[in-house]
This record gives structure tokens, C-alpha cells and sequence, in this order.
């Protein structure tokens, strides 16, 4: 996934990070490819719970526009259903709702303009990435 991010020069404006160790290892292995990016972890992501993962990011500060989240399943897959449109690409989706293997990267987009709609608002899934694609 290093490679990954290196290669694509993904850019966020912000990381937000469970404080678990395995969260933590993942954001080590993928730092030099996210340079200055501010990483805050946050005890709340440490969860499995979609509903608490949704509530997360509608208190996300309205300056941030693109944000990378680094959590745990089922609370990540479960929340990309929850916010995915469903007439949208469906191969992707499919895939999403198959399996979302460890270290899987998730590309989400919306013209949202409050972090606070992001339960309310449809987004398209933009890319989905597993690590043995890789």
C-alpha cells in the first residue's frame, strides 16, 4: 500500500487515525507518501460500529475537504455502504460488500459542503484498492 500511495500522490488534508496498534503501523508504513499531512489520532475510531463512524465525520471542521480515515472493519465496509449511492458503479460496490480486506483503500467523493450531511448525502465510490491487487 506504500508503493500505492507513493505512486498515486494521493493528497489529504488531514489523517484521522484509530489509536490501536495496528492503525498506528499502518500510518508508519504509509507516511513518507503522505509527507506533511497532520495525523491526529483518535480514541473514537477505534470502533466497530458504523453508526459511531458516521457520527465521527459529521464532526469533521467544514475546512477539511478531503480526509483519509484509518479504522476498523466491519465499521469502515459498513460505513462505505451506509454513505455509497447504489446506482453507481456496481463492480465496485459489489466488492465493497464482498469483502474489505485488511489495509484496503476506499476512495469516496460528494459536492457535501458540511461534514454534518455526510449521513444524509449519497457518495460515489471513486476507487477501491486491496491490498493483493497491488
Amino acid at each position: 500500500m506504500k508503493d500505492f500511495f507513493g505512486a498515486t500522490n494521493k493528497n489529504f488534508d488531514i489523517v484521522l487515525s484509530s489509536t490501536a496498534l495496528r492503525a498506528v503501523e499502518t500510518i508508519e508504513i504509509i507516511k513518507p507518501s503522505i509527507k506533511d499531512t497532520q495525523i491526529i489520532y483518535k480514541k473514537e475510531l477505534y470502533t466497530f460500529d458504523d453508526q459511531i463512524m458516521i457520527e465521527f465525520i459529521s464532526k469533521i471542521n467544514d475546512d477539511i475537504s478531503s480526509v483519509l480515515i484509518v479504522g476498523h472493519n466491519p465499521a469502515i465496509q459498513e460505513t462505505v455502504l451506509r454513505l455509497a449511492r447504489t446506482d453507481q458503479n456496481a463492480n465496485l460496490l459489489n466488492r465493497v460488500e464482498n469483502k474489505y480486506p485488511t489495509a484496503a483503500f476506499c476512495t469516496l467523493t460528494s459536492t457535501i459542503e458540511k461534514w454534518a450531511h455526510a449521513g444524509d448525502t449519497m457518495f460515489k465510490i471513486q476507487e477501491f484498492i486491496c491490498p493483493k491487487e497491488l
